[in-house]
C-alpha cells in the first residue's frame, strides 16, 4: 500500500481541522514531513507490516 502525502492545517484559522492547507510543498515542514514518511516506507521493506486476518499469537517467518 502506497502512503498519501502527510497534509497540514492551520488550527488557529481551522481548529477542527477540515480544510487542509494547500501548498504544502512550499512551507519550512514539508521537508521534515516527507523525510519521516520516507524512512516508514523504507522500514517496511525491511520489516513487512502484519497481513490482515493473521492468526493471534502472530508467529513471524523465519
Amino acid at each position: 500500500m502506497r502512503l498519501g502525502s502527510p497534509k497540514s492545517f492551520d488550527l488557529i484559522t481551522d481548529p477542527k481541522e477540515e480544510y487542509p492547507a494547500t501548498g504544502m510543498r512550499n512551507t519550512w515542514h514539508a521537508e521534515p514531513a516527507l523525510r519521516i514518511v520516507s524512512e516508514f516506507e523504507k522500514s517496511l521493506k525491511q520489516h513487512p507490516p502484519i497481513a490482515p486476518g493473521t492468526p493471534d499469537p502472530y508467529t513471524p517467518p523465519t
